[in-house]
């Protein structure tokens, strides 16, 4: 692929959130869009450097939260891996900026039945990660089921997947979030993901809506 064609496909997308994040918010007050990009670096062979760096609007593209992540990924065994996390936040919604840490572990199996991916990720985190649900300084469990399917000689792959909000101090879930989304690769280590998530709260009446992209590049 040649540079203009890359660089009209980008403008593409961007405008194609925009569009995404007028319709719902139009719909319901409450919208959400997230850019981001990663980078994975191998260390050793079973061990690679992740970066993260994110920007999240809020109600179509009002700037609410800078974000720089860093994290350690290890594959003990082919179909498992394990994580830990560093993030810093800058949450911008209120008046006076707020500036967060959290730290997250995970584990995540997977199993793959020919050229579908089905994995489940186990994370606990010190607070959730969304804008103004930090105030209770609690720790969270989070559980998710995620399929993934290769689409012979085809670029463009679906995924959907499911991830459920637990507190540490509590029995029920308090919320959930439902995700499909495409990655779309392009040259070689390069990675394109387009998603959108719907986020229930179980026991308030409101929904989230979240759209976004994610480009990723290994090294």
């Amino acid at each position: 692929m040649n540079e203009f064609p890359r660089i009209t496909a980008f403008t593409g997308v961007f405008l194609l959130l925009q569009f995404l994040g007028t319709l719902l918010h139009a719909q319901q007050p409450k919208t959400y869009e997230r850019f981001e990009f990663e980078l994975q670096i191998d260390l050793l062979p079973d061990l690679d450097l992740e970066i993260n760096p994110e920007i999240r609007f809020s109600n179509f593209m009002e700037f609410s939260e800078l974000i720089l992540q860093g994290g350690l990924n290890y594959k003990p065994f082919k179909f498992l891996k394990l994580s830990g996390y560093y993030r810093f936040i800058g949450d911008y919604n209120n008046d006076e900026p707020e500036y967060l840490h959290r730290f997250a572990f995970d584990a995540e199996p997977k199993y793959e039945i020919n050229r579908l991916e089905l994995e489940l990720r186990l994370r606990y985190t010190n607070y959730t990660d969304f804008a103004g649900e930090t105030g209770e300084n609690r720790s969270y469990y989070r559980y998710r089921l995620q399929a993934k399917y290769d689409i012979k000689k085809f670029k463009f792959n679906p995924h959907i997947s499911w991830e459920l909000f637990q507190k540490s101090n509590e029995k029920s879930f308090y919320k959930g979030r439902y995700e499909i989304g495409v990655e779309y690769g392009f040259k070689k280590k390069n990675e394109l993901e387009i998603f959108y998530f719907l986020q229930d709260y179980y026991n308030k009446d409101k929904l989230h809506h979240i759209i976004g992209v994610k480009y990723q590049l290994k090294l």
